[in-house]
């Protein structure tokens, strides 16, 4: 059964309408991606420098974003870290799966050859 996330006074449901709570707006299902929104961009960056749970839920709130609830920080900053890994590891294998030797070492030529002689003899 699905919620509706609020009624207009003609008592018909408007998805669309950001539900307001004291303190920001209420926290609703968000997927997480390896795409930060502007909320999981503070959460990211405030855990990687050591910042508690408490700060965190406050700043949000204090700013009018989301008002998640202090055991959801967490939670929601291990899956950032999560799909962020995954989105790199994904990056690695497409870039492995692409790599030829002559993209890194390309083969030598006469000229260039000839450059690397010269200049190990001034030496």
């Amino acid at each position: 059964m699905k919620r509706s996330r609020s009624v207009d006074s003609n008592a018909t449901i408007n998805p669309n309408k950001k539900i307001k709570i004291s303190g920001g707006r209420a926290a609703t299902h968000r997927d997480v991606t390896h795409i930060l929104d502007s909320d999981d961009e503070i959460i990211y960056n405030m855990k990687r420098a050591g910042q508690k749970d408490e700060s965190v839920v406050q700043r949000l709130i204090d700013e009018g974003r989301t008002k998640y609830q202090v055991k959801t920080i967490p939670t929601r900053y291990s899956r950032i870290l999560l799909k962020m890994e995954e989105h790199q590891e994904q990056r690695l294998e497409e870039e492995f799966s692409d790599f030829h030797e002559e993209d890194v070492f390309p083969p030598p030529d006469a000229q260039s050859s000839s450059l690397l002689i010269s200049y190990s003899i001034m030496l």
